[in-house]
């Protein structure tokens, strides 16, 4: 249900809704996620943190939480920590797509232009719609504060 208010744009129902999963399963890490993203829509990216990383304790193979660590990496520059959390996102979840777009920002701004190319062929075979996008970070059209 959280997730679903979260799509629909209700935060605040988001909120409790997810909050309550948690106080009646302190266990459940798709839960913790949602606060998590909450949270960093809100740019309380060390909260998010918080979230993220107590639903990869819960559950170590949870790639989707990794692909969120990921995001506040890369709005607060760490692009090797970015690397790092979206290989290990890719390897729980390698049909992230989002997930692996992220990335390829990351290692565009280490200079791995090959992998950033690499990861580019493969969401684009795959459909990812946001590819476009992504090459408007890569020619400096837009920049990370922009998204």
């Amino acid at each position: 249900m959280g997730t679903v208010a979260m799509e629909l744009k209700n935060d605040s129902l988001a909120n409790i809704v997810l909050h309550k999963a948690v106080s009646l399963n302190s266990k459940d890490f798709k839960a913790l996620t949602g606060l998590g993203v909450l949270a960093r829509q809100n740019k309380q990216y060390d909260k998010a943190a918080e979230y993220y990383n107590q639903a990869i304790t819960i559950n170590p193979t949870y790639g989707q939480a990794y692909g969120s660590l990921l995001i506040i990496e890369l709005k607060r520059g760490n692009f090797q920590k970015a690397v790092e959390l979206g290989e290990k996102a890719y390897k729980f979840d390698p049909e992230g797509l989002g997930m692996q777009g992220n990335l390829s920002i990351a290692y565009h701004f280490l200079n791995q232009f090959d992998k950033r190319d690499s990861v580019i062929k493969e969401i684009t075979l795959k459909g990812y719609q946001y590819v476009d996008y992504l090459k408007l970070v890569f020619d400096w059209t837009i920049t990370l504060e922009d998204f």
